[in-house]
């Protein structure tokens, strides 16, 4: 798979990751709700601003951006139904989600470099990054 498939399904699973932890802001409740709710509204932030810069990377690379959610369904590794209803489970969900998305980075931002892209390896090395502060985050509310 070229880093322009791959990097699309870095995007949709991105976009299905930032849905889920804005909707689990939306929903979570119990002792904890102020430090949850501020910590999935910093998740939800940052994977939607990653959204963007990950579709200009798509853009510098000659592609076009995918224009409907059937294409982001059809690209994404994740399932599109929630289980998830408890923080507990919101936050396991998450947990996996990021994991995922951390790994799969990983492999495109190995194959930029050996294909020679750059920005491309340099963008996914910070996004990088930032998705393994939110994943440590998220861990930390399971331990």
């Amino acid at each position: 798979m070229s880093c322009q498939n791959k990097l699309r399904t870095l995007i949709a699973d991105n976009f299905v990751v930032y849905f889920k932890s804005h909707v689990y802001h939306l929903n979570v409740v119990g002792p904890d709700f102020h430090q949850y709710h501020s910590l999935l509204n910093e998740i939800y932030d940052s994977l939607y601003e990653w959204h963007d810069t990950l579709n200009e990377q798509l853009r510098q690379m000659d592609e076009m951006c995918d224009t409907s959610l059937k294409d982001y369904a059809d690209e994404t590794n994740f399932s599109l139904i929630n289980k998830a209803k408890t923080g507990k489970d919101m936050f396991a969900d998450l947990t996996e989600a990021l994991e995922t998305i951390v790994a799969e980075s990983q492999i495109l931002y190995d194959e930029a470099g050996i294909e020679g892209h750059g920005a491309l390896e340099t963008c996914i090395g910070d996004y990088m990054m930032d998705v393994n502060k939110l994943h440590w985050k998220v861990k930390s509310c399971l331990a």
